[in-house]
């Protein structure tokens, strides 16, 4: 097999095969659901908590998938072993799974069948050079979608609000990412990452009434809780930020990243700060792999941004 090979609708086939109708609501509307993993060692981290929040999203979004659940973990399982042979032994893989409504043709409440697309795609650690000199934030003029709107724990396709706020960051800084505020001027997220602070000692959050429940957002939370750090969820203005000892971002990817700058005001008095420090070692504990160390050594152009 010189291919990756993926599940779509039933079939496991070529990843360069896969092909969807025109006239898809996820396509036409954005009208769909996904979530991504990674592989840390080839082993799947949390997997059936990602699934288990895929679900959550399709109930939101009244998607009923034809599909358990527990077969779309398998199927997970079964791409990925039958994809491994194409991995090299230090190389790591994301798991998407992507389901939408169907057919655009019938009506929203009685679509076609749902597409149901899972797949591997290689990880490029873009992202390797900022775990030691951090990553610069610009904090965006595109507002997160208000919870009223479209509640944001629902990982939905359409990420038109994101994709206009990280071009808006790097118009201004080619090297920065963006900082998204809610309605009322709150922190919410970054366009694939939630973001953390750290003040005296103390990590802080956005509360998930404006931004996504990252799995890996909560996995850093339960480390510091075993590193006997103290973190709190609420609301964060800009000057909680700028005025911080340490920030960072967490998403599936790269699971813990330092921040530099905040819109050109330098965050802490060293980057990577000490927090930041010990959760990245508390990481790549859990998981087996030093994720700093096969970052620096796998580094690859920018290519694509999976998060969760």
């Amino acid at each position: 097999m010189s291919h990756r090979l993926a599940y779509l609708n039933g079939s496991f086939i070529p990843e360069t095969e896969m092909k969807i109708s025109l006239l898809d609501r996820g396509f036409v509307h954005g009208d769909a659901v996904f979530d991504v993993t990674r592989t840390f060692g080839h082993k799947p981290f949390k997997l059936h908590d990602h699934i288990q929040r895929l679900y959550r999203s399709l109930q939101y979004l009244r998607i009923d998938p034809k599909i358990t659940a527990e077969e779309v973990e398998g199927i997970s399982l079964e791409v990925l072993n039958r994809n491994l042979p194409l991995i090299s032994q230090d190389e790591d893989c994301t798991i998407t799974q992507r389901i939408s409504r169907g057919s655009s043709l019938n009506p929203v409440l009685e679509p076609g069948p749902p597409t149901v697309a899972i797949y591997n795609q290689p990880i490029s650690f873009y992202f390797a050079k900022y775990y030691n000199s951090g990553v610069n934030l610009q904090t965006s003029t595109v507002r997160r979608i208000p919870f009223e709107s479209l509640d944001p724990r629902a990982k939905t396709q359409n990420r038109s609000n994101n994709a206009l706020a990280e071009m808006e960051a790097k118009l201004r800084d080619s090297e920065s990412v963006p900082l998204i505020l809610d309605i009322d001027g709150n922190i919410a997220e970054s366009a694939v990452a939630n973001f953390f602070l750290v003040s005296n000692g103390v990590i802080k959050t956005p509360s998930v009434d404006n931004c996504l429940e990252g799995i890996t957002r909560n996995t850093v939370i339960e480390l510091a809780q075993k590193l006997s750090i103290p973190v709190e969820e609420k609301h964060l203005q800009l000057y909680d930020a700028y005025t911080a000892d340490e920030a960072f971002l967490t998403t599936t990817s790269y699971s813990v990243l330092p921040v530099k700058k905040i819109d050109g005001r330098e965050i802490g008095k060293k980057t990577p700060g000490p927090v930041v420090q010990s959760l990245t070692e508390a990481w790549s504990d859990m998981v087996g792999v030093n994720i700093v160390a096969q970052a620096e050594k796998l580094a690859t152009p920018r290519k694509d941004t999976p998060g969760g």
